[in-house]
C-alpha cells in the first residue's frame, strides 16, 4: 500500500515539478535579457544626462536603477526556487528508490503483540 501511495504521489508531483522548473528557467532567461536591456538603456540615458543639462530625466534614471535592482532581486529569488525544486526532485527520486526496497514485516521485526504472546506462553 505504501508503494502504491508513493508511486502515485511521485507520478503526480513529477510533471508539476518539471513544468514549474521549465517555467522558472524561462523566467530566469527572460530576466537576464531584461537585465541586459535595462543596463543598455541605463548606460545610454546616463551618457545623455551627463551630456545635457535636462534635470527632468533624472527621476527616470533613478526609476530605471530601481527596476534593475528589483530584477536582480527577482533573479535571486528564482534561483532559490529552482534550487529548492532540485532538492525536491532529488528527495522524490530517493523516496522512489527507497520505496522499491522491500520493507521488513512486523513478524520479522517482532511485533510487541508477538513478544507479549511468547511471554504469556512461558
Amino acid at each position: 500500500a505504501a508503494d502504491a501511495f508513493s508511486d502515485s504521489l511521485l507520478s503526480l508531483c513529477t510533471p508539476i515539478i518539471a513544468k514549474t522548473d521549465d517555467g522558472i528557467q524561462q523566467a530566469i532567461n527572460s530576466q537576464a535579457v531584461l537585465s541586459q536591456q535595462i543596463d543598455r538603456v541605463s548606460a545610454e540615458l546616463q551618457s545623455f544626462l551627463t551630456a545635457s543639462q535636462i534635470p527632468s530625466f533624472s527621476p527616470y534614471a533613478q526609476r530605471l536603477a530601481e527596476v534593475r535592482r528589483r530584477v536582480t532581486a527577482a533573479n535571486g529569488t528564482l534561483a532559490q526556487v529552482q534550487a529548492r525544486l532540485g532538492r525536491i526532485e532529488r528527495l522524490a527520486d530517493q523516496l522512489q528508490a527507497d520505496a522499491v526496497e522491500p520493507l521488513p514485516s512486523a513478524v520479522e521485526v517482532g511485533s510487541p503483540r508477538q513478544q507479549h504472546d511468547s511471554r504469556a506462553e512461558s
